[in-house]
């Protein structure tokens, strides 16, 4: 297993910008789960949805979180964005470790919308998580929704030790705090690979959209960032 380069993987985040559409400019704002609106959209989801690409980046995981020093049991992934990311990225894992064929590795996937009836596995999980795990998630802005894994993951008495973020976008919640400052205040390990100004600045100087539409996540940022974002000329 490799070390994690993060040049390496903004590079292969550059190239998935115009042919997998990883970054857009709507005209219409896009809504996010925080409730918020933005001319500017982080979008992994097409890329987890290439077996060749999901192999590449379910091994750029495996690296940093080496690098990281974390040692889980699982890998789990947000559902229903990184479910996906987060088996393949577990069975890979498992696979590598000398004791699995004696250790009981699980194969975790969360439930988007929970059964109403049946034990706490079966309502909320398809494969409880179970020991250490680390929480994957696709693209962060406040948070919410790996908090509410690591909660739902915590009842199922497991243990959350990492939450790892394709891409954090690099906002401060209604409280005033990043995600990153809520999660550590957890105890819990928060990396990521990369982050939105990473992303968003070439994806304008690629895509060029309307000044109308910069000044827009511009104005985005000056409210809601943990810095401005600058992508016109001053």
């Amino acid at each position: 297993m490799g070390y994690f380069n993060q040049a390496e993987f903004i590079n292969f985040a550059f190239d998935k910008i115009i042919s997998h559409g990883l970054v857009d400019f709507p005209e219409e704002a896009t809504g996010f789960n925080s409730g918020r609106e933005c001319h500017c959209k982080i979008n992994w989801r097409k890329v987890l949805n290439n077996v060749a690409l999901m192999d590449r980046i379910s091994d750029y995981v495996l690296a940093f979180a080496v690098d990281s020093g974390l040692h889980p049991s699982c890998f789990y992934g947000v559902p229903e964005g990184t479910s996906k990311l987060g088996l393949i990225t577990q069975f890979k894992w498992a696979k590598r470790q000398p004791d699995v064929g004696v250790k009981s590795y699980s194969l975790p996937m969360g439930r988007g919308k929970p059964k109403e009836r049946g034990s706490l596995e079966e309502r909320e999980f398809c494969g409880i998580p179970g020991g250490d795990v680390v929480v994957l998630e696709d693209v962060i802005t406040t948070g919410g929704s790996v908090l509410k894994e690591i909660e739902r993951i915590r009842k199922a008495d497991s243990n959350v030790i990492g939450v790892v973020v394709l891409t954090d976008r690099l906002e401060l919640r209604d409280d005033g705090r990043s995600a990153r400052e809520v999660i550590e205040s957890l105890g819990i390990y928060y990396g990521v690979l990369s982050n939105a100004f990473q992303l968003i600045v070439p994806a304008y100087k690629m895509l060029k959209p309307r000044d109308e539409i910069a000044r827009k996540v511009e104005e985005y940022y000056e409210r809601y960032g943990i810095k401005p974002l600058r992508l016109l000329p001053r």
